[in-house]
């Protein structure tokens, strides 16, 4: 019996001539695959939805688009109604392989979190049971679905457990990390860092000034944010082929890679000002950008998706580090509440956050392929573990990673 029969569902009328799949709980549940119809909806309801800016509705055509045209997945798009109100998108998508038919988050590759937009409301009204059998239901709008794999999610949510995170067999897949941002800016400064630490970065900052005008800013206009996005990529791609890292911006051709050219849409798209946005904050000397920090701003909280620096300039002066200082020093003073510094173990996201949030892939196999292709994700993510566990393991596979032009194994983070 398929988990879809075995469960108990009511059968509803369409909501927002949605396709009605059934009652879950308290909820009416419904799918549509019409993605620009849904756009003023879910524009609308992302304004007050538990969500991060990778379930922004603009980040998520951005991601649709750059795919090639014939290359588009199918959408599903689950809506959750209490009576009449919506509360709750579940924006999925499958895909086919060559092993299988998957389901999963939208953008799941390109977001550093992937999760439903949820309204209060909604949370509130939660069952345990409900994302199981609502998931259930969308996979049983896509018959012959093998898999449904929910990556790169917070393990939780508005402060509680992420139902959607223990769904399946869950499996820890990393971690992002994240400051809370104090006020006034002075003594928050204080308590973050030594007296030494202060000093030395002074240093640096005066040493840096006296080779030209030193100048903290972001990027104004479409135009100059996505020169400087561009040259932050490319400073990225040379320090991961350096370290041996995984590219993610680039392929194997030398070609954008996807995650690339939804940055590059994002920018241009003129989502760059207001509420929503991608903000870019650059270290400048003599007016050129020597160091940069690509950076969701909203609702009070900055996330830095990429960042980088010239690697052949000024790096005595750790420009990367004096931009990050600047940063949360307009983070404080512009009363913004959190630096996020998003998914990786690099050492300086350890150093300068105290707090972290794990991140789990939900893995629920609906066939025997399925459960063939949850077992060989499981299988990378230990991989994956020991080698970040295993310092000389690490370094002979960055090594390696390094000859084949850093198109390896992924052992580390963005």
């Amino acid at each position: 019996m398929s988990t879809h029969n075995a469960l108990m569902v009511d059968r509803v009328a369409p909501a927002l001539s949605a396709a009605a799949l059934g009652r879950v709980g308290a909820f009416d549940v419904s799918v549509k695959d019409d993605f620009a119809e849904i756009a003023p909806i879910w524009r609308a309801f992302q304004e007050g939805a538990q969500a991060t800016p990778f379930q922004d509705f603009d980040w998520v055509q951005c991601w649709l688009d750059a795919f090639d045209e014939d290359d588009r997945p199918r959408l599903i798009i689950v809506l959750l109604h209490l009576g009449n109100n919506l509360c709750g998108i579940l924006p999925l998508y499958e895909t086919r392989h060559m092993t299988g038919r998957v389901v999963s988050w939208m953008a799941d590759a390109s977001s550093d979190y992937c999760m439903p937009l949820l309204s209060d409301a909604g949370l509130s009204a939660w069952q345990d049971g409900n994302a199981e059998a609502i998931l259930s239901l969308a996979s049983g709008h896509l018959p012959g679905v093998d898999l449904i794999k929910l990556t790169n999610q917070p393990a939780d949510l508005a402060g509680k457990p992420n139902p959607f995170a223990t769904f399946g067999r869950p499996v820890a897949s990393g971690e992002a990390h994240y400051t809370e941002v104090g006020t006034p800016w002075k003594p928050f400064y204080e308590a973050l860092r030594s007296s030494k630490t202060r000093s030395r970065l002074r240093q640096k900052w005066r040493r840096l000034a006296k080779r030209g005008r030193l100048v903290f800013r972001s990027a104004k206009g479409t135009e100059e944010v996505e020169a400087a996005l561009i040259q932050i990529i490319d400073w990225k791609i040379e320090q991961l082929h350096e370290r041996g890292n995984r590219n993610p911006f680039m392929e194997s051709d030398g070609s954008r890679a996807h995650l690339t050219r939804t940055l590059l849409c994002y920018a241009h798209s003129g989502v760059v000002s207001g509420k929503r946005g991608l903000r870019i904050f650059g270290l400048y000397l003599d007016g050129k950008m020597i160091a940069g920090y690509a950076s969701f701003v909203e609702n009070g909280r900055i996330s830095v998706f990429v960042n980088s620096y010239a690697p052949d300039l000024h790096t005595d002066c750790s420009p990367g580090l004096l931009l990050l200082v600047r940063i949360l020093e307009f983070a404080s003073r512009t009363g913004h509440t959190t630096l996020d510094l998003m998914r990786g173990g690099e050492a300086y996201k350890q150093d300068w956050c105290d707090k972290q949030v794990l991140l789990v892939d939900s893995l629920h196999p609906l066939t025997m392929r399925g459960r063939v292709m949850a077992g060989l994700h499981r299988l990378k993510l230990d991989l994956r573990h020991r080698l970040s566990s295993n310092p000389a393991a690490k370094r002979f596979i960055l090594s390696m990673n390094k000859r084949l032009k850093g198109q390896g194994a992924d052992a580390g983070g963005r």
